[in-house]
């Protein structure tokens, strides 16, 4: 059995065009999970319709609001009946082959995880196809993943993340198994919602959200290598070259925001890192891959204030004796 989790917050408007598109699913056998984030709304007669059109669908809800992560690792924590578990957010729609061709690779590979393509709409535009082989493994959209590897490994959401808390999670759960498959095909439909955390005002999400990216990447390496023993070279080497682009934006954007520090800083008592950068062999995917500026708002290029071997030397590399 697989079960849909989806974190309902100030729903009402946008959740029945989700369950919409779940009693138009081809496979039917599925349950749906609503997890309310202590919203103060009432979704009973929501519920009750789409109980007679067909979905098994139940609610719980978290003790305190903690933001989306929170939400879904609830789902996933009171899990008892499926094996596998998939999410969408209230805003977004699932394609109606999604639950069946996802759920079949997974079962038929006895995978780990399993990855489609989505596509992202955005306002007054075609939207954007991300087909599986280009999406980087930040975003939950189109994603199966097994109960059981999850909780095997203690792969949760991080309860401090309320932004970009599923970039973490992925991070981990992508990066610690081979099981890990991929099906070209577009299952997910990642909604243009003004109203969502990430699309309210991008400048203003960026502000608050970069901080918790780099400490969400950071943590991401440390499990990856806790479960592991070692971090894939290529994931080393682009989640580096991520934090570093996202503390340059935090630079071009002002923000004042350190919290992450000490928790980057903590790299430089990872053996497993420290000998992997000393390595020059390493050093030729940073070269082909790091960038030196970006272009912003209204097409400005920003130059970045800090060169790549500078914030390594600084921020990850041990402090010389």
């Amino acid at each position: 059995m697989i079960t849909i989790g989806i974190p309902v917050y100030k729903a009402r408007d946008t959740l029945p065009y989700c369950l919409d598109a779940l009693v138009a699913q081809t496979r039917k056998m599925f349950l749906v999970t609503l997890c309310q984030d202590c919203d103060g709304e009432d979704y009973s007669d929501i519920i009750e319709t789409y109980r007679a059109r067909g979905l098994h669908i139940r609610l719980i809800s978290t003790p305190e609001n903690g933001g989306p992560g929170v939400a879904r690792q609830t789902i996933i924590d009171n899990e008892t009946q499926s094996d596998y578990i998939m999410f969408c957010d209230s805003d977004d729609i699932l394609q109606p082959r999604a639950v069946e061709q996802l759920y079949r690779e997974a079962k038929r590979n006895n995978a780990d995880v399993v990855c489609g393509s989505f596509i992202h709409e955005e306002n007054f535009g075609p939207g954007h196809p991300l087909p599986v082989d280009r999406i980087p493994y930040t975003w939950l959209h189109a994603k199966v993943y097994r109960l059981d590897y999850l909780r095997k490994n203690n792969i949760r959401f991080l309860p401090e993340l309320r932004l970009n808390e599923d970039s973490y999670f992925n991070l981990v759960a992508c990066n610690c198994t081979d099981k890990i498959y991929k099906v070209d095909e577009y299952f997910y439909i990642w909604r243009s919602n003004p109203n969502s955390l990430t699309r309210q005002d991008k400048g203003t999400f960026f502000q608050r959200s970069n901080g918790q990216y780099i400490y969400g990447q950071v943590k991401g390496l440390k499990k990856i290598y806790e479960i592991r023993g070692d971090i894939p070279a290529p994931v080393l080497c682009q989640t580096l070259i991520n934090i570093y682009n996202a503390m340059m934006e935090q630079v071009y954007r002002k923000v004042d925001d350190y919290s992450y520090l000490d928790e980057l800083l903590s790299l430089k008592q990872n053996s497993f890192i420290q000998d992997f950068l000393k390595d020059g062999n390493n050093w030729p995917y940073f070269v082909n891959n790091v960038k030196a500026a970006c272009i912003y708002d209204n097409d400005v290029v920003y130059f970045y204030k800090l060169r790549f071997v500078d914030f390594i030397t600084n921020y990850i590399m041990e402090d010389k004796k």
